[in-house]
């Protein structure tokens, strides 16, 4: 949600053809930043081997991180010895959930055991 209440997402058609009811197949390209398909794509015939994205989500809670069962600042789901829950709140304020995060000085996936590393050995 990233403090936004929605997104607005746009689908191109790239290229004009004849397509018979079929023959449909449409790739769609989620991004960090815009991609200027004229100069990335287009001249290519091959699909680009890695495109920048980042997938954020927030665990839907009516509870906040101060009340899960385990540890106060740990969080069930945070599953990483070097991550901690963070409340998540709307735009009145209101409680929607809670995530859990790499602690500083690491990053990684704080939702599986060892998933946050040290960011000097990386």
């Amino acid at each position: 949600m990233l403090g936004y209440p929605s997104y607005t997402i746009q689908i191109k058609q790239l290229q004009e053809k004849n397509l018979h009811s079929f023959d449909f197949q449409y790739i769609a390209y989620i991004t960090d930043e815009t991609l200027d398909f004229t100069e990335e794509i287009a001249g290519r015939r091959a699909t680009p081997a890695a495109l920048p994205a980042t997938l954020d989500f927030v665990i839907r809670s009516n509870s906040s991180c101060s009340t899960t069962p385990a540890n106060s600042t740990v969080g069930a789901e945070c599953r990483s010895e070097h991550s901690f829950c963070e409340d998540y709140k709307g735009g009145g304020n209101a409680l929607l959930g809670y995530s859990c995060v790499c602690s500083e000085g690491y990053r990684g996936n704080p939702y599986v055991a060892g998933g946050c590393h040290d960011l000097i050995w990386e």
